[in-house]
């Protein structure tokens, strides 16, 4: 199992250093362990959709695209004089 894990770790490396997106970097360490490791291929897309079905993990990239969103749309800039008002008084 240390095995698999170490060759995982460097095929991850590799792919990084190789300039591939984080994303697909990772996703190719995952196949290559379910490959090595003698699992089924089929449970890389039923664990994707789980993962989808986790409230934390689809919480994260919406809450950078709401806040790509509100600085795009200048929302930020009406906000922050409102909040960094009462903290200069103190």
């Amino acid at each position: 199992m240390t095995d698999t894990i170490i060759a995982v770790g460097c095929a991850w490396l590799v792919a990084v250093l190789a300039g591939l997106p984080l994303y697909a970097a990772m996703a190719s360490g995952a196949v290559l362990f379910v490959a090595v490791s003698g699992f089924s291929m089929s449970i890389v897309p039923q664990k994707m959709v789980n993962a989808m079905n986790s409230f934390p993990i689809t919480a994260a990239p919406l809450f950078i695209l709401m806040g790509n969103l509100f600085s795009a749309s200048k929302v930020t800039d009406r906000i922050a004089p409102g909040v960094c008002r009462p903290r200069r008084r103190l």
